[in-house]
């Protein structure tokens, strides 16, 4: 299947059935595929810097992948990326487009969030948490747990706010964040 042929399957696939992010479009771009959506993928990994933050050797977790069009770009830098998404729909277009794209190093599990914790054992160098800890419906201390628990030492989290200004308790998993040990690096 060419790049065309492709684009228009995960089009077709998107469409069978209403999204709840994405205002009736894709929630990540995905530039390789001239697939547009809210998020610009290309945009975002530019502004966060990920690749001065990722190494050819991490293994990469995105809490809340979507369709995982931001895993299929990063995963070109990395070992590996699992990324984890209740939507079982945007978890097939994930795999659809990675089957075509040979991206071996991804995997895609549909899950909630409380479901899949409580069986992984795995850790990870990088964790992605791109504004779902409010769809998590986690608290801060516990989320900061969490996540101090899945990443390896020396370990990266990119933590992203859902609406920076709306978002009143984004300062409260900041500073629990950094009760636990991590450091900020990067804000904005």
């Amino acid at each position: 299947m060419n790049e065309e042929q492709l684009k228009l399957r995960l089009e077709t696939e998107f469409k069978k059935q209403e999204q709840f992010f994405g205002m009736g479009k894709f929630y990540q771009s995905f530039p390789r595929l001239g697939i547009d959506g809210m998020r610009p993928t290309d945009e975002r990994i530019e502004r966060y810097q990920i690749q001065k933050f990722v190494k050819k050797s991490d293994s990469v977790l995105d809490l809340g992948c979507n369709c995982g069009f931001f895993d299929l770009t990063v995963a070109e830098h990395v070992s590996s990326v699992t990324g984890i998404e209740y939507n079982e729909a945007l978890v097939e277009i994930g795999n659809i487009a990675k089957e075509a794209l040979k991206a071996d190093n991804v995997n895609f599990i549909a899950s909630d969030y409380e479901s899949w914790k409580k069986k992984n054992k795995k850790k990870f160098d990088v964790v992605f948490s791109f504004a779902v800890h409010y769809w998590f419906k986690v608290r801060p201390y516990q989320y900061a747990r969490d996540l101090s628990k899945m990443l390896n030492t020396g370990g990266t989290l990119f933590f992203e706010s859902q609406d920076i200004k709306g978002d009143k308790d984004y300062p409260r998993f900041v500073d629990e964040f950094k009760c636990r040990g991590f450091k900020e690096i990067s804000r904005g």
